[in-house]
């Protein structure tokens, strides 16, 4: 069905598809390696299921895809990435991974843009999908040409809005927070620590170490129920002086093991945290949300002059993107 030919010292695949003789360097010297590729590539052109006529199936590749990157994306992740793949096929109408072509994605992009208004991001996270799906294919040698995504653009950031509060402003949400202790411990370990909403409503009160000066951010399971960090790494912070006396005035819950929750002792799913606190921000005039108090964090840290990489580690995040989202003067 295949066969190996060495060019130049370089191994090469051949092999006959739909009539036509195709080839591919291998791209190694090794014939180990060549023969390895050679079996696999034969196994995967033996497995009908992906082929409709020469073509390579979406709807079976998709189940496989979502097979695999179940097993390293979040449930939030693996949904959006599969919504953005599946808003696609059917705008589209494609039935094979052949039909994706970079025109045709770009007009969809292109589309979407005029018509619904998306924003540079969100066309960069469609065309991601796309391109990850591809290379799933190349990977597992269901598609043996180029990604076709590599010709389609990038869409062009813009740079983002910094928001985040001062000191004074720090002060001020704290105190107006006062009535609600538990909403004010949260929003004070917001700000002080730079935790991410989700990795607010996971503490428990094993994570929040007074002995040690800090706080766990980490993976756990809980009643049944698996959980870790965004980036899938554990990390600490640690507890400044300022956090220290919320966190010691605090009467964290005995019957949950959360140390923030809902008034029924009960973990707060995230949009209704985010939205009992958007309630409490207007009763007392004020506007800021999870995102910005993360925010404040790491931008106080950078104006005291502390380095990017240690920011970083702190919070969680690739030095790039604290760079783009952090305010240094």
């Amino acid at each position: 069905m295949a066969s190996l030919r060495k060019r130049e010292g370089i191994f090469h695949l051949l092999w006959r598809q739909d009539g036509k003789q195709l080839s591919k360097s291998l791209k190694t010297t090794s014939r180990k390696v060549a023969e390895r590729e050679l079996l696999r590539i034969e196994a995967k052109l033996l497995d009908k299921e992906y082929r409709v006529q020469g073509e390579v199936a979406l709807k079976p590749l998709m189940e496989r895809y979502e097979e695999h990157i179940r097993t390293y994306r979040t449930k939030k992740g693996l949904k959006s990435d599969l919504g953005r793949l599946t808003n696609f096929i059917e705008a589209t109408g494609v039935l094979t991974l052949n039909a994706i072509t970079a025109p045709l994605v770009q007009q969809y992009l292109d589309r979407r843009i005029t018509v619904d208004g998306i924003k540079p991001k969100t066309v960069n996270n469609i065309r991601g999908a796309i391109q990850h799906l591809f290379s799933f294919a190349i990977q597992e040698g269901h598609w043996l040409g180029e990604n076709p995504m590599t010709k389609v653009k990038r869409a062009r950031l813009s740079a983002p809005s910094i928001s985040y509060l001062t000191l004074v402003r720090v002060h001020e949400v704290l105190g107006a927070f006062k009535p609600w202790p538990d909403f004010q411990t949260a929003v004070a370990i917001l700000i002080y620590t730079g935790l991410r909403r989700s990795e607010l409503i996971w503490l428990t009160g094993e994570d929040v170490d007074l002995e040690r000066g800090l706080i766990l951010v980490r993976a756990k399971t809980v009643d049944g129920k698996f959980w870790e960090p965004k980036t899938k790494r554990n990390r600490s912070v640690p507890i400044s002086k300022a956090l220290r006396t919320y966190l010691e005035d605090y009467e964290s819950p005995t019957n949950a093991p959360w140390f923030i929750t809902t008034p029924r002792g009960c973990r707060w799913d995230p949009d209704h945290f985010s939205q009992q606190l958007a309630v409490r921000m207007k009763q007392v005039g004020l506007s800021w949300d999870c995102l910005e108090f993360r925010h404040t964090f790491g931008s106080l840290l950078a104006q005291k002059g502390v380095s990017l990489y240690q920011i970083s580690s702190l919070m969680g995040n690739s030095p790039e993107i604290c760079r783009r989202h952090l305010m240094f003067h």
